[in-house]
């Protein structure tokens, strides 16, 4: 075999592995989706947030605890955008003053009590979670009226 053989030869292994490596890399591509939708599960939700929490809150807050507020604070935002209409409801998730009164109420009805300060940095860490989920977009701006 002379050299320009050799090297012609050569050449041709070197792109048909080129094209072997391309075509599965394209296949890798059209088989991941491109944006797995963000999903919100309370479980993995405690688990995030209440290693965040201050120590002297997680001391006081069991893995139960985060999520009862959890899943009351879930409950009060569906309830509210039931009572209103499409694009009229005003969803705040995370920690506001209102929040965190009405997850203390109802968590009282059930017969558990908390410090407002707890339920507090719970609801802002909740927001994180959000965020390092990819659940959120950016802030709605101010209607004219």
């Amino acid at each position: 075999m002379s050299a320009a053989s050799a090297v012609t030869l050569g050449a041709l292994l070197a792109a048909a592995f080129v094209a072997m490596v391309a075509v599965m890399v394209a296949q890798e591509v059209r088989r991941r989706p491109g944006h797995e939708p963000a999903v919100y599960a309370l479980d993995q939700a405690v688990a995030w947030i209440r290693p965040r929490l201050d120590p002297t809150v997680r001391a006081a807050m069991s893995a139960s605890d985060v999520l009862r507020v959890l899943e009351w604070q879930v409950h009060l935002l569906q309830q509210a955008a039931r009572r209103g209409r499409p694009g009229e409801v005003e969803v705040i998730v995370g920690q506001t003053s209102e929040s965190v009164e009405a997850v203390l109420a109802a968590c009282a009805e059930q017969g558990a009590e908390y410090d407002p300060n707890h339920v507090a940095a719970i609801l802002e860490l909740q927001g994180g979670y959000l965020e390092a989920i990819g659940a959120l977009g950016s802030p709605v701006e101010e209607r004219e009226r």
